[in-house]
């Protein structure tokens, strides 16, 4: 078929004197020249850069992307692939069934051939292969202008990725897997069904104190503060063959050859830090940095360490 590919985007901006603010949406989408393979992709945005009191700053984001792929299992060595199944399948094989009755064909999809060589008509009706990515972000950053020397600032963000995906191979159209087992015995499998989930969360959170003063020559610039960090990573799949017919393409309880794993990992990071510099007429300078930090990727049992650093 004919490739199609469309895209569109409105954005939008303005402010007064409470703020500054922009808006954006996008959307693109894919037809691809193979029945099946399509995508598309709808972003939107928005950023803001606050006056929220006197003295009192934020600027806040918020992002969320969606993705969306249908596609076949189209690689030249595969034994679904629609494209190459097209070249070296005989055109004496007609991918729809034969009405000896009506001497016509029929709506009825055929099956794989004498040759066990798959339908390539059966694969693209029948077979799914999808994948849907979701990614979310926001973020705030307020400050603090206490006083002209003492300004608090702090970090509030959160992110996630979320990604889940679908295969299903037909049984109508597709030869059979012949699996030969140790007893002797051979096992057939036929359509084929799999599924696999994965999502990523980051929280990150920070708050800093900064003075700075000038007197006599001599400039100084302390800041201090605390930082959070958390990620969360969790991911699933399961599959299988043997699905109670074509119209069921889910995966389920009654799948035989199942296949199962997952994992989920969390991991926690808690720093305080602090930073120090002195100059005298910008001739003569001194810094000092320390740094306390723990994290749970060495174990519950590992204690707090401080680096220090003076130059």
């Amino acid at each position: 078929q004919n490739g199609f590919n469309q895209a569109y985007g409105a954005r939008a901006t303005g402010g007064d004197d409470r703020g500054m603010y922009s808006l954006s949406v996008g959307y693109t989408g894919n037809k691809g020249v193979v029945k099946g393979m399509n995508s598309s992709n709808l972003t939107f945005r928005f950023n803001s850069d606050m006056n929220i009191a006197k003295n009192l700053t934020s600027v806040v984001d918020f992002a969320i992307s969606s993705l969306n792929n249908d596609a076949v299992n189209d690689g030249m060595l595969s034994r679904t692939s629609p494209t190459h199944l097209s070249y070296v399948k005989s055109p004496m094989f007609h991918p729809y069934q034969y009405s000896y009755l009506n001497k016509t064909l029929t709506n009825n999809l055929e099956t794989y051939d004498d040759l066990g060589i798959n339908n390539p008509v059966a694969i693209l009706s029948l077979a799914q292969q999808t994948s849907d990515m979701t990614y979310f972000t926001a973020a705030a950053k307020p400050k603090w202008n206490i006083s002209d020397n003492f300004t608090l600032h702090a970090v509030a963000s959160y992110t996630m990725n979320k990604m889940y995906e679908a295969y299903f191979t037909p049984r109508l159209g597709v030869a059979p897997v012949y699996d030969y087992l140790d007893d002797g015995t051979v096992a057939t499998y036929t359509s084929e069904a799999r599924s696999q989930n994965m999502r990523e969360i980051s929280t990150h959170l920070e708050m800093t104190a900064d003075y700075h003063n000038s007197f006599n020559g001599h400039n100084i610039n302390v800041l201090g503060g605390a930082r959070y960090i958390q990620g969360n990573k969790t991911w699933d799949k399961v599959g299988g063959y043997n699905t109670p017919d074509d119209t069921q393409p889910k995966v389920s309880a009654s799948l035989v050859r199942k296949e199962m794993d997952g994992s989920q990992i969390t991991l926690k990071n808690i720093a305080w830090f602090a930073n120090a510099n002195w100059d005298y007429m910008k001739k003569y300078f001194l810094t000092g940095t320390v740094t306390m930090e723990t994290c749970s990727r060495f174990g519950t049992e590992i204690e707090k360490g401080a680096l220090k650093l003076f130059g």
